[in-house]
């Protein structure tokens, strides 16, 4: 019984199939169709979801590189900070160096000196 079940499933599926390829088709969506979409995209480009979503992210961005700035900055001033008041060991070394270039002297002199030279044969 099953099998003649299948069958007749079979045959109504094969004949809706070979009705399907015979109907005609179209050559595109009929005219009004056609009108009715172009019109809507010229009406409105952008969705209003779209341009919320312009405006967010040029929002996060602009926080974004308003905090890393933050962010440099305060690294620098407390890199410097540490370097020049607090104990960073820079203020010994700076002082040291200074000292080497107060003290440092300099020399001069003049040196001659002569070489004779030989003379061809000729």
């Amino acid at each position: 019984m099953n099998d003649e079940l299948n069958i007749r499933s079979e045959k109504t599926v094969d004949r809706a199939v070979r009705e399907l390829l015979e109907l005609p088709v179209p050559p595109g969506p009929p005219a009004e169709t056609l009108r009715t979409v172009l019109n809507a995209g010229r009406e409105r480009t952008d969705s209003p979801g779209q341009t919320r979503l312009k405006k967010r992210r040029f929002t996060m961005n602009l926080f974004a590189k308003i905090a890393a700035v933050i962010l440099v900055v305060a690294g620098i001033g407390g890199m410097l900070y540490w370097l020049t008041v607090g104990e960073g060991g820079a203020t010994s070394a700076w002082a040291d160096m200074q000292e080497i270039i107060r003290n440092a002297r300099s020399m001069t002199w003049h040196m001659e000196m002569s070489m004779t030279m030989p003379m061809p044969n000729g």
